[in-house]
């Protein structure tokens, strides 16, 4: 860790930011309030995209964790120094945190997929081997995951397109009642 003039006093993202403003040769307190042109507030603001942008290109710091540590710095200067920006001034700063974290894939969750293994665990705890209905459920619950979901893992190659000349297609199946068929 980067141990600037005041060591471990400062938090992490303080002192990243005195790290990157002796890199780049700028002054670690700057300010723009409403008092100063349109031309320094921006700049201001620029500022602080640039070190957001170096937290996150350079360093490979998380999206959200780049957005902590610009609202660290926003706070730590208010206290040392004063305002260093305008409240809610800041709309081009928050329009590249809200970028990074969706370039960053932060944005919807990611979920697990089904594995053949977690299939089988959940068809063994609902099987009950004397009703007709429950193996009935079972075995529908095994066609449809291994038969239809999975499908393309078997027939179709990594990098390669989805052949629906090779595989079934929904058009394809039939319904009749009771059965379900394909036509291939």
């Amino acid at each position: 860790a980067y141990h600037g003039r005041r060591g471990a006093n400062e938090s992490t993202a303080v002192k990243w930011w005195r790290r990157w403003c002796a890199a780049s040769g700028r002054s670690v307190c700057v300010q723009a309030t409403v008092v100063h042109s349109l031309r320094r507030q921006l700049a201001v603001e620029n500022q602080l995209c640039m070190f957001a942008t170096w937290l996150r290109v350079e360093r490979k710091v998380a999206p959200r964790t780049v957005a902590g540590y610009v609202s660290t710095v926003l706070a730590w200067h208010r206290r040392q120094f004063g305002e260093m920006l305008p409240d809610g001034r800041a709309h081009r700063l928050s329009a590249v945190l809200r970028g990074m974290r969706r370039d960053g894939g932060q944005g919807a969750r990611q979920h697990a997929a089904v594995t053949p293994r977690a299939v089988a665990r959940i068809i063994g705890a609902m099987l009950d081997e004397s009703d007709v209905d429950s193996v009935t459920l079972c075995a529908a619950t095994a066609v449809a995951f291994c038969g239809l979901l999975r499908v393309s893992e078997f027939c179709v190659k990594a990098g390669r397109e989805f052949d629906g000349a090779v595989l079934p297609q929904a058009r394809e199946m039939r319904n009749s009642g009771d059965e379900v068929s394909f036509d291939i």
